[in-house]
């Protein structure tokens, strides 16, 4: 999977997430550049286990694929829990 298609799910997720982080740390998140926030986790995504397991199984079968969003999405959710 190419990185730009990655960055997608990573803002996707984020997305998703946003609003409830938001609630929680209003004032975070209005100092939060959501640009360097998607590349931050994206980095911590490439250093995640489960992360580059699912990314190997997509490469041996894209059937997968729905498998690296689902982990994309909860690695994110977990990752915004922590700031």
């Amino acid at each position: 999977m190419a990185s730009d298609a990655i960055r997608d799910q990573v803002r996707a997720a984020l997305m998703v997430q946003w609003d409830v982080f938001a609630a929680k740390h209003p004032a975070l998140a209005k100092a939060i550049d959501r640009e360097m926030l998607t590349e931050t986790c994206m980095r911590d995504l490439r250093e995640d286990a489960d992360f580059r397991h699912a990314m190997e199984m997509l490469a041996v079968a894209p059937l997968f694929a729905p498998v690296v969003e689902e982990t994309v999405g909860r690695l994110v959710q977990l990752w915004l829990g922590r700031l």
